[in-house]
C-alpha cells in the first residue's frame, strides 16, 4: 500500500461512529451526557458545603445551633453527592455495556472486507499489514471505535467540571483564568505531539513487526502446531525469534517514551509555574482582605480543580486523537481497493449497506444442478499479484461432464493456480473461463460456488459440531446430512460419539470436544 496522510479529521470520525452508535444504541449518548452532568457536578457539591460551613463557624450565635447547621449541611451535602454518584455510575455502566455492542457491529464491517476482498489480496504482506493495523480499532474497549466512548465518558465530565470552576474564577481575577488555559494548552501540545510521533513514526514503522511477533505467539500457543515444536525441537529457534521481535519492539517503544518523558517534564515545569502564580494571587487577595477565608476555600479548590480537569481533559483528548489515527486506519482498510489502497473517503451508510448487502443471494443467474456442464480455459494466463512472471501461461483446456481429470506436475508447475482459477479464488490476468458458454465473472459467486464440491490438502475444521462443519446452515435437510456422513464412511465413528453430529470438534470451546485423526478431519 501506498503511504498516505492522514484521511480523516478527528471530528469526521466522530461523526463516523456517532452514526453507529445512533443506528444500533442510540442511548450511549444521553447516557454520556447524564454521567459528565453527574461526575462533574458532583466535585461541587463539598466545595461549597466547606464554604458554607466556615460561614458558619464565622457567624455570631451559639455553638450548638452552629453545629446543627453543620449537620444537616453535611447529611444534605451527602445525599446529594450519593445520588450524584450513583446516577454517574449507572449511565457510565450503562453507556459502556451498550459500547460493546456497537464495537461488535463495526467489526462486522472488518469482517466483511476480510472475507469478500479478492483473494490474491490476502497474499499481500502490505494488505495484511492493513488487516492487522485497521483490527487495532475494533479489538479493545479503550480501542479505536469503544475508545471514543470510553475517553469521552471521561472527558465530559471533566469539561463540565473545567467549565464550572474557570466561571468562578472569572469572578476573583480574569486573568488566573486566562494563565489556567493557556498553560495546560502547551502542556497538552507538547504531550500531543510524543503521542502523534508514537502513533505515526513508533507505532507504523513496526506493525509488519508486531503482527508478525502477535502471530509466533499465537501458534506457539495453537495446539495444532504442538507437535512439529516438539518432534522438530523448534522451541529454542522459535525462543530466539520471540526475543528478537520482543527487543525490536522495545527499542521502538523506548523512543517514543523517551519523547514523551522530555515533553511531560516541560509540562509539569509549566504546570508548577501556573500554580504557583494562581496560589500566590488568592492568598494575597486574603491577606489583603479582598477576600475572605471561607471564599478563599473555595477558589483555590476551583482553581486546583479547573488546572487538573483541564490537564486531564487534554490528556485525554491526546488519546482520542491517537484512537482517531486507529479509525482512520479502520476505514482505509474499508475502503481499500484491489491494490489495497483507499480510493473514496468512507461514509457509515455506504459502510453499512455493503456490509448487509454483502450476503444477499443473487437471483440473477439460475442453473439446473441436473444439467450437463462443460468449462472452457481460454488462452488463461495468469500472474500474482506485484509479480512479473506468469504462475500460468497460455492455457487453453475443456473439462466436459463425466470426465475425471488428473492435474500432475512438478512443484511450481501452476497445478494449484489451476484448480484456485477454477474456484474462482483468482481471476484470470488474461483470457477467459466458461461455463457453458458463459464467462464465470458473470456468475454471482455465491451461485457459482454452489456448484463446486471441494475438497484441499490443507483442509479447515472449525471449532463447532461436526454437523456444522458438514453444513455451517440453519435449514438444511437432516436426510442429505445423514447421507454425506454415510457416504464419507464416517458414519460408525459419528454414531458412537455421545452426541452424534452435535458433537463439538476439539476441545477448544468444549472439553467434551472430539479432534479426529487426519484422515478422518479431510472425510
Amino acid at each position: 500500500m501506498k503511504k498516505k496522510t492522514v484521511r480523516y479529521s478527528l471530528f469526521e470520525n466522530i461523526k463516523y461512529v456517532v452514526a453507529g452508535i445512533n443506528k444500533w444504541q442510540p442511548a450511549i449518548l444521553p447516557l454520556m451526557v447524564l454521567h459528565g452532568i453527574t461526575a462533574g457536578l458532583s466535585t461541587f457539591v463539598w466545595l461549597y458545603a466547606v464554604k458554607w460551613i466556615i460561614e458558619i463557624f464565622q457567624k455570631e450565635g451559639a455553638t450548638a445551633d452552629k453545629v446543627q447547621q453543620v449537620l444537616i449541611l453535611v447529611v444534605t451535602a451527602s445525599v446529594i453527592e450519593l445520588i450524584m454518584l450513583v446516577l454517574a455510575n449507572l449511565s457510565e455502566k450503562g453507556s459502556e455495556g451498550r459500547m460493546h455492542d456497537v464495537e461488535y457491529r463495526f467489526a462486522l464491517f472488518w469482517v466483511t472486507k476480510v472475507w469478500t476482498m479478492p483473494y490474491p489480496m490476502h497474499e499481500n504482506p502490505e494488505v495484511q499489514n492493513a488487516i492487522f493495523k485497521a483490527r487495532r480499532a475494533i479489538n479493545s474497549n479503550d480501542n479505536g471505535v469503544a475508545g471514543f466512548q470510553y475517553w469521552g465518558n471521561q472527558v465530559f465530565p471533566l469539561a463540565l467540571k473545567a467549565i464550572t470552576a474557570l466561571v468562578l474564577l472569572c469572578f476573583v481575577n480574569p486573568i488566573i483564568v486566562l494563565l489556567i488555559i493557556i498553560i495546560s494548552y502547551i502542556r497538552f501540545d507538547l504531550i500531543n505531539r510524543a503521542s502523534v510521533y508514537e502513533k505515526e513514526v513508533c507505532e507504523n514503522q513496526v506493525a509488519k513487526e508486531q503482527m508478525a511477533s502477535d502471530k509466533y505467539y499465537t501458534d506457539t500457543a495453537d495446539f495444532a502446531f504442538g507437535k512439529d515444536i516438539r518432534l522438530f525441537r523448534m522451541q529454542g529457534p522459535l525462543y530466539r525469534l520471540l526475543q528478537r521481535y520482543t527487543d525490536l519492539l522495545n527499542a521502538q517503544a523506548g523512543v517514543a517514551q523517551k519523547r514523551y518523558a522530555r515533553n511531560y517534564v516541560l509540562g509539569d515545569v509549566l504546570e508548577l509555574v501556573q500554580e504557583i502564580a494562581t496560589y500566590g494571587l488568592l492568598i494575597y487577595m486574603v491577606i489583603t482582605a479582598k477576600m475572605s477565608v471561607a471564599d478563599f476555600t473555595l477558589y483555590l479548590g476551583s482553581a486546583h480543580s479547573a488546572a487538573t480537569a483541564l490537564n486531564e481533559i487534554f490528556g485525554k483528548i491526546i488519546r482520542i486523537n491517537k484512537e482517531s489515527l486507529h479509525i482512520n486506519d479502520f476505514r482505509d482498510f474499508i475502503e481499500s481497493d484491489e491494490r489495497g489502497v483507499p480510493e473514496t473517503k468512507s461514509d457509515f451508510k455506504r459502510d453499512y449497506q455493503i456490509c448487509e448487502d454483502a450476503y444477499k443471494q443473487s437471483e440473477t443467474v439460475i442453473w439446473d444442478k441436473n444439467a450437463d456442464y462443460k468449462f472452457e480455459f481460454d488462452h488463461v494466463s495468469f500472474k500474482y499479484p506485484g509479480s512479473d512472471s506468469y504462475a500460468l501461461k497460455d492455457m487453453s483446456i475443456t473439462l466436459n461432464a463425466g470426465e475425471k481429470l488428473a492435474v500432475v506436475g512438478l512443484n511450481g508447475a501452476g497445478k494449484t493456480t489451476f484448480v484456485k482459477l477454477l474456484c474462482r479464488l483468482y481471476e484470470p490476468t488474461e483470457g477467459y473461463i466458461t461455463l457453458n458458454g458463459m464467462d464465470i465473472r458473470n456468475i454471482p459467486i455465491t451461485q457459482y460456488t454452489e456448484y463446486l464440491g471441494i475438497v484441499l490438502q490443507d483442509f479447515m475444521l472449525f471449532a463447532y459440531s461436526v454437523k456444522e462443519n458438514i453444513v455451517f446452515d440453519k435449514s438444511f435437510d437432516e436426510k442429505k446430512l445423514e447421507q454425506s456422513i454415510e457416504k464419507s464412511g464416517l458414519k460408525a465413528k459419528i454414531s458412537s460419539l455421545n452426541c452424534g453430529a452435535s458433537t463439538s470438534i476439539s476441545k477448544i470451546l468444549d472439553e467434551n470436544g472430539i479432534d479426529f485423526s487426519g484422515g478422518e478431519g479431510q472425510k
